[in-house]
């Protein structure tokens, strides 16, 4: 029995759903719907059971050194040592707040197109920037109780979406399978279910308990997963492979534009761009308040028994305020390689090697379990690396979605 001063499990699976769930879901259709449905589809519940085991494998550290109430980088340390430590630690600042600057950058970019309003941008900017931050900084039970508001919105902006698409459903359309498109797209998909940063705290908020924690990731996974599954079969069964003008996949994949941009020029219809501005717009404020409490439980973890009452807020959510006023398109080029690199390495490589280490004692098929799930993040990360360096194809990336939603 959960203790009663826990918060509910659905409560704190929502909390990992909108850390899940960004504003590049407009974009899967697109980078992975070329591939045709059923290799999307089996591509992304493979995603999903990788980034759940290492969800696992993250928790159970956190669970097991709960004495030190730990966040991700001394997990590592005291799994990996201090050279784990510093690598994990670099990378996950990088990561972080290049997520911050590219939802900064994404809020105000949405917001002016919906207002109608560029050239107010970086008073937009600002008045986003001062919500979600201030969410973030002011408790967690104000986050759960607006992140439980923001996601019943997005779900219905979603369900908009998914209606609309209804009307122009062919299920033919769902047959087309190509899998030389999954490679240039799996970097992508895995970082769709990029949520361990939120794992510390939803760890230490339901009391280490293992049972209730992993009850949580489960579920708050599940619903991105079905999200994604849904939103991918109604854009694919709506919209055509190919033809004239932008109301086809190919139209969208050759100018980088999310789904919505050719589904309202197949349908003929401004709803489906208003309610996929919206639809973003919740999925990045979501998303921001996770990162932000993420960021937050970083420095506090690593400034543990500084003054920090004004410094912690100061130095998770200034840096990023300041690069996305003054060079909103700073970390453009570099988050391709955070998307893919950073989450690969951090949440991928490096919980797999955690787990191999402590398998040793483990039935045989755990260890399986383990170098299998090595040896698929090894070739994610090449296929990254192949793509940064221009031997493979590149596709349209979620970051750069994020910052040019002035397209639509």
């Amino acid at each position: 029995m959960a203790d009663p001063e826990k918060p509910p499990v659905l409560l704190m699976a929502l909390l990992v759903t909108g850390t899940t769930v960004g504003a590049g879901i407009l974009g899967l259709p697109v980078t992975s719907g070329l591939a045709g449905a059923l290799p999307a589809l089996i591509s992304m519940v493979l995603a999903w059971a990788l980034m759940l085991f290492t969800g696992w494998v993250l928790m159970d550290c956190l669970v097991r050194h709960r004495e030190r109430e730990p966040d991700i980088s001394t997990a590592m340390e005291m799994e990996l040592g201090r050279a784990g430590q510093w690598l994990a630690s670099l990378s996950y600042l990088v990561f972080l707040y290049g997520l911050l600057v590219a939802y900064l950058a994404g809020g105000a970019s949405v917001l002016s197109f919906l207002f109608h309003a560029s050239g107010a941008r970086p008073w937009l900017m600002l008045g986003f920037f001062a919500v979600t931050a201030g969410i973030s900084i002011y408790g967690l039970g104000l986050v759960r109780r607006c992140n439980a508001w923001l996601m019943l919105l997005m779900g219905l902006a979603f369900a908009v979406l998914v209606y609309k698409c209804a009307g122009a459903f062919q299920a033919s359309r769902l047959a087309r399978a190509d899998w030389s498109f999954i490679p240039s797209a799996m970097p992508i998909i895995v970082c769709a279910f990029c949520f361990q940063c939120i794992i510390p705290t939803v760890t230490r908020d339901l009391g280490y308990d293992r049972k209730l924690i992993f009850r949580a990731l489960l579920l708050g996974t599940g619903i991105a997963l079905a999200f994604y599954l849904v939103w991918l079969i109604s854009a694919l069964a709506a919209l055509p492979l190919s033809g004239t003008g932008q109301g086809n996949i190919l139209a969208a994949f050759r100018d980088d534009q999310p789904a919505t941009v050719p589904l309202a020029a197949a349908l003929g219809s401004v709803t489906v761009t208003v309610s996929g501005m919206a639809f973003s717009l919740l999925a990045i404020t979501t998303s921001f308040v996770g990162v932000g409490i993420s960021l937050m439980g970083f420095w506090r973890d690593l400034l543990s028994g500084a003054e920090r009452k004004f410094l912690i807020p100061a130095l998770a959510f200034a840096p990023p305020l300041v690069l996305a006023l003054l060079f909103p398109d700073l970390f453009l080029d570099a988050l391709d390689i955070v998307g893919g690199g950073a989450i690969v390495f951090l949440f991928g490589l490096l919980p797999s090697l955690i787990f191999l280490r402590r398998a040793r004692s483990m039935p045989f098929p755990a260890k399986m379990a383990g170098w299998l799930a090595l040896f698929m993040f090894a070739v994610i990360m090449l296929l990254e690396v192949f793509q940064e360096a221009g031997w493979m194809k590149v596709s349209p990336t979620t970051e750069h979605w994020l910052l040019h939603f002035p397209r639509l």
